[in-house]
This record gives C-alpha cells, sequence and structure tokens, in this order.
C-alpha cells in the first residue's frame, strides 16, 4: 500500500533554535534537514517494514527575511496493508489508507525537534476513494489524538 502525503511547513527559525538548542541563524538550514531526515524514521512503520520515500519537493524560494523558515517536504509512504492493520489493530478491509496518512502526519508534527515550536504543518494526501483530505495542524493541535 502507498500513500503521498505531502506537508507544508511554516516556523519561526527564533521558536525552533530555543527548542533544538541552535543559533536562529544556523535554524534556516536545521530545521527542513532535520524533519526530512526525522521523517524516515517512524518506529512503527520501520517495525512492519514499511518505508518513507523522499520526493522532490518545489523549491522554497530564498531564505525568507521574516525570521519564518518555510519549506514543502513531500513524501511516499509505503507499507504492506496487512502488516499495518495488524499492528494498528485495524480491518485490512476498512480504510487502512487514511489511518497510515494520519499516523504519519501526526507523527511528524510531533517531532521532539518540533513539538514545542510554533510551527504550523500544512498536509494533504488521497485518500485512495478519489477524494484528496487536506488539514493544517498548529501548535494548539498538539497532542490531540
Amino acid at each position: 500500500m502507498k500513500v503521498v502525503v505531502l506537508t507544508w511547513w511554516d516556523v519561526s527559525a527564533e521558536s525552533y533554535a530555543d527548542d533544538f538548542g541552535c543559533e536562529v541563524g544556523d535554524a534556516y538550514w536545521q530545521v527542513e534537514q532535520y524533519v526530512s531526515a526525522a521523517a524516515q524514521e517512524i518506529p512503527e512503520l520501520l517495525d512492519v517494514d514499511g518505508y518513507v520515500f523522499g520526493l522532490p519537493s518545489p523549491p522554497q524560494g530564498p531564505m525568507q527575511l521574516d525570521g519564518r523558515v518555510r519549506f514543502a517536504l513531500h513524501q511516499r509512504v509505503e507499507v504492506d496493508r496487512e502488516r499495518w492493520a495488524g499492528a494498528r489493530q485495524l480491518d485490512s478491509r476498512g480504510p487502512v489508507r487514511g489511518d497510515l496518512a494520519e499516523y504519519v502526519i501526526w507523527f511528524w508534527y510531533h517531532l521532539g525537534g518540533i513539538a514545542e515550536t510554533d510551527a504550523v504543518m500544512r498536509a494533504q494526501y488521497r485518500d485512495g476513494r478519489g477524494g484528496i483530505v487536506a488539514k493544517t495542524l498548529r501548535p494548539k493541535d498538539r497532542h490531540r489524538r
């Protein structure tokens, strides 16, 4: 089973630097590299031999001068449907693709270096029935499941 998850991030360099413990000037390049690398390491997905593949993302232009870091991160997530359903205790005939997409979106937004920042993440994926699911996660949405 495959699902492509498109995400767009917006986080202040100062907020990221405070949370991650780096210089504000370094946050502009560190935040995107951190999220991109961490997006590959989802324990629950790795436990069932799932994979996350980075996809080409549109360039976001020059460094932002307003103190915010904006970038797109697009990923293709692949896993055996039966194994994911079993690990999540789902009926494999049900909406497993949506569960996978929602899980990875939640995981990415709650990454350790992002979890206490002012990051806003827009995400979207195809639901497998011809529709597109789109959502925006903000700091007030953290720790809700």
